[in-house]
């Protein structure tokens, strides 16, 4: 969360010392100690708060926040105040939250409060059956369709996010790469309107606009070859049940709204000739405003419901 705010002002320093002749000296390399940023998710098993300083592009490394105070409210009763965990690091320990209530985030610092509202989201949504087969075109070319199955509950507006991992495990290393699918060949109509393709976004995010409750099935075809790589893991993902496996989450509005913002943020900073070009490669393109509903500072609370499931070859 603090790179793409650290970016705006590198940016509009830049553009003015191209169009000025003369310098202007900018104390890029000092803390702002008076900003905070705040990354808040709420999933079914876990509630953990990230708290930093803000800083500049040259600072190398986020300066956590380590002496706040964070407080969860919910009709303006106090459910808990937050446990310290290090390294910025925040956790809930208190009861259960209720899916689609509003709760706020109040964060006090000897210096600072900032203030966050999020509706968590609705009731978790389960995948009926996930399936995927390969497909040789007339040119040779080899592709994965891939077709996922789940019932939309129609009592409100509901937001989804996935990703189709792809793990190789090497046992040599008793340790498995995780890649996934990324390069989309033919689109879901659904997925097609969220314009979010030509951003390359690390993982897919959609609303029920199309759907408007009921069973659905989504269909999706992907270049056989299009992986990219994420991480390794120590020892086998999910045991290798099987050559494919979906990450599916239920999640907020705010979180579908900020995902968005990413995927256009990211992809910005990321254009054009930056490797034979040494001011592209420090600027990138211009910078696209992140969704946020922190106020008074910078971040997202947001949360989400998540199930891992098996894909199975049909």
């Amino acid at each position: 969360m603090s790179i793409p705010k650290g970016v705006f002002p590198i940016f509009l320093a830049g553009s003015i010392l191209m169009s000025c002749t003369k310098p202007l000296d900018l104390p890029l390399d000092e803390e702002n100690s008076q900003e905070l940023i705040l990354s808040c998710f709420f999933t079914s098993d876990d509630f953990e708060a990230y708290l930093t300083k803000f800083r500049s592009i040259l600072q190398p490394e986020a300066i956590p926040e380590e002496d706040a105070i964070i407080e969860l409210w919910h009709q303006d009763q106090l459910m808990d105040t937050l446990s310290y965990q290090g390294s910025g690091r925040y956790r809930y320990t208190g009861s259960n939250l209720v899916s689609g209530d509003l709760y706020q985030l109040l964060v006090k610092t000897d210096y600072h409060k900032i203030q966050a509202s999020a509706i968590l989201p609705p009731a978790k949504v389960e995948i009926d059956h996930a399936t995927y087969f390969f497909v040789e075109s007339a040119d040779g070319n080899e592709y994965i369709d891939i077709n996922l199955h789940f019932f939309d509950p129609d009592s409100e507006k509901n937001y989804y996010e996935f990703v189709i991992l792809h793990p190789f495990y090497d046992e040599l290393k008793d340790s498995t790469y995780l890649s996934y699918l990324h390069d989309i060949a033919i689109p879901d109509a659904v997925l097609n309107r969220e314009g979010d393709l030509v951003y390359a976004p690390s993982s897919f995010v959609f609303s029920d606009e199309l759907i408007n409750g009921g069973p659905y099935e989504m269909q999706l075809r992907f270049e056989h070859s299009s992986v990219s790589g994420n991480r390794w893991i120590k020892g086998k993902y999910r045991n290798n049940q099987s050559e494919y496996y979906l990450i599916f989450r239920t999640v907020s509005e705010d979180y579908y709204r900020f995902r968005k913002s990413w995927f256009r943020h990211r992809h910005n900073q990321s254009t054009d000739n930056q490797f034979d070009n040494e001011l592209q490669l420090l600027f990138g393109a211009e910078p696209f405003t992140l969704f946020s509903n922190v106020s008074n500072g910078f971040g997202i609370f947001a949360g989400y419901h998540e199930g891992i499931f098996t894909i199975h070859e049909q």
